[in-house]
């Protein structure tokens, strides 16, 4: 079993891992991520008052626990709570805060220096490997290692409490070609909402010039994006070689599509088949993303994507009325358990449902608050 002495340890023991060959250990060896997730248990028991007591509430001690998947998960409510870290208050220099109507109570993820670096490190590897197919990876979509990146969200000087801004960032300036900028802005009532007059003459521009793109911003940056472009009648056909990242659903607003009709229209106006565009899961409860799983040229991936996550986490779908595991097929409660999470838990019951599609996870959509709360009674 691992051995650290703090959670600094473990978090740099960690991001080496990550930048190691394609994490193998982790991938080839459920062992090898049972001992992380054990050592990283014992730190967060000894480091997270809130989390300790949490354990204590259902029988888990690291002296009891042999096997990650007896780590309670703490449900994602809990980070509505102050106090959900291994953080002392002098040491958090950002909290990221989750998206929804500003009448809700956010949850609050506390970060600091060392847990930002590893949520970066995170970030970037599993984006290279799905998105660029680095280090071996069986997936990819086959981009220049520096795409031109429009992302249709603020910046992160506008945005500094978005986990998802921050990721989209950290991507830009890692991968992203020089001419990449960021087209959305804080509106009215601080919603995004895309600043048109300096995307649509770019996006034009590169129309003309036949330069593929990589867009990236949540389902509702595009319904925006459409209705710009319909209320125009202005069809901007991207080059050949360009895609779109879609996340996140409409929490707040107004209007949606569904996502097959999403991706009709922006095959409408943008000329994007649907093997074009993939989905990203995220929350900022969690410090990893997952993708969704590449198609075929020329399948029909519109329908819900089935997402695929870094081999530093584990996913399980777990029954709202029982909370042990689902059969396969049958839809749950997604739980996770994510290694990145280093200062805060581990382990999280997302609140979201899905199931289990072949080595993909299907999302399903939000648990009503009255499920939620009764699988938190449940877990603890």
């Amino acid at each position: 079993m691992k051995n650290f002495e703090c959670l600094e340890d473990f978090a740099s023991a960690l991001e080496a891992e990550m930048s190691s060959d394609a994490c193998s250990a982790l991938e080839r060896d459920e062992a090898a991520f049972n001992d992380w997730a054990l050592a990283l248990f014992a730190l967060q028991f000894r480091h997270n008052p809130w989390y300790r007591n949490y354990c204590a509430r259902v029988g888990a001690r690291p002296e009891t626990v042999t096997n990650w998947v007896e780590i309670p998960p703490a449900p994602a409510l809990a980070f509505r709570e102050p106090g959900l870290t291994c953080l002392t208050p002098e040491r958090v220099s950002r909290v990221f805060l989750s998206s929804g109507t500003t009448a809700s109570v956010p949850s609050r993820h506390a970060h600091h220096e060392g847990s930002l670096r590893l949520y970066r490190r995170s970030a970037l590897t599993w984006f290279h490997r799905c998105l660029f197919g680095g280090d071996g990876a069986k997936e990819g979509r086959g981009f220049s290692e520096r795409p031109t990146m429009v992302l249709l969200t603020p910046d992160e000087d506008a945005a500094p409490q978005s986990s998802l801004v921050f990721m989209l960032e950290a991507v830009r300036r890692e991968w992203g070609a020089a001419d990449s900028f960021c087209a959305g802005r804080i509106g009215k009532q601080g919603l995004w909402e895309l600043d048109e007059r300096a995307l649509l003459p770019k996006l034009e521009e590169f129309c003309v010039r036949r330069q593929p793109v990589l867009l990236l911003g949540t389902a509702f940056n595009y319904v925006q994006l459409l209705d710009q472009l319909s209320a125009r009648g202005m069809a901007l056909p991207l080059a050949e070689g360009s895609w779109a990242m879609e996340t996140g659903g409409y929490k707040g607003r107004t209007r949606s599509l569904p996502r097959a009709e999403l991706c009709a229209h922006l095959r409408d106006w943008l000329g994007l088949p649907s093997d074009r565009i993939f989905s990203e899961y995220g929350m900022c409860e969690l410090s990893s993303q997952a993708y969704g799983r590449q198609g075929r040229a020329g399948e029909a991936s519109a329908a819900s994507p089935q997402f695929v996550f870094p081999p530093w986490t584990k996913v399980r779908v777990l029954s709202p009325e029982t909370l042990e595991e689902a059969a396969d097929g049958e839809p749950g409660m997604i739980a996770v358990w994510d290694l990145a999470n280093a200062w805060s838990v581990m382990a999280v019951l997302t609140g979201d449902l899905g199931r289990w599609q072949g080595a993909g996870l299907e999302l399903l959509g939000r648990a009503s608050a009255s499920v939620q709360r009764g699988c938190s009674l449940m877990a603890g």
